[in-house]
């Protein structure tokens, strides 16, 4: 049950259209189950997978909700935990989550503060070298991030940053990886429509990491 109810709270994210709605993707109870639940059931079962993708969708839930110092904490602990794992993909998407959560949290300093703009970029590009080694339609999904914080850094313009996430787009098409594709397209067009601010982020673009 935890599983199934996990996999709902990634379902609901997707789907949201507001705060609230990350907030009552894993704060709801389905089945007797909420997110934190499910979390405490694969820490029983020594599911350390399990608990380490819990753990990130939870923490994107709390930065879309603002509450950024949980939201770092829970990304660490499960980078830490794919650290003891074998499984390379999970150790990206960690690192591509936190990367991206230290980002947003860190927005004013973000290419001001070399420490913290040094790890981001360390941390995207392990988690690109990653997927790129593992032949997976993930290592699109990085280079979008990887190219929405060149663009925030001011390295790319806003025309150069359309252009790169439509060629990314046509590449999940070839790919035939459909879900990729769409929750892509639909983050480029809202780019397109409304810009990249910190609401953009927290609401609509942090939706790439849902689908790692």
């Amino acid at each position: 049950m935890a599983g199934a109810r996990a996999n709902i709270a990634l379902v609901m994210m997707l789907l949201a259209k507001s705060r609230d709605e990350f907030e009552g993707a894993v704060s709801e109870e389905i089945g007797g189950f909420d997110l934190n639940r499910c979390i405490d059931k694969f820490k029983e079962a020594m599911n350390r997978d399990g608990e380490a993708k819990a753990k990130l969708w939870m923490s994107i839930s709390l930065l879309a909700n603002g509450r950024d110092d949980e939201a770092i904490k829970l990304a660490r602990e499960a980078l830490e935990i794919a650290e003891e794992s074998p499984n390379e993909h999970l150790k990206a998407v960690c690192e591509l989550t936190l990367a991206y959560i230290l980002m947003v949290s860190k927005l004013d300093e973000f290419g001001g503060n070399k420490s913290i703009t040094k790890l981001i970029d360390e941390l995207t590009f392990s988690a690109h070298e990653r997927f790129d080694k593992l032949n997976f339609t993930g290592v699109c999904i990085s280079s979008a991030i990887g190219g929405i914080e060149r663009y925030l850094l001011g390295y790319l313009d806003f025309d150069e940053l359309l252009k790169g996430l439509d060629e990314l787009t046509s590449n999940l098409e070839e790919m035939e990886d459909k879900s990729k594709e769409w929750v892509l397209k639909r983050v480029k067009e809202a780019i397109e429509r409304e810009g990249i601010d910190e609401e953009a982020l927290r609401t609509t673009i942090i939706k790439l990491l849902l689908i790692i």
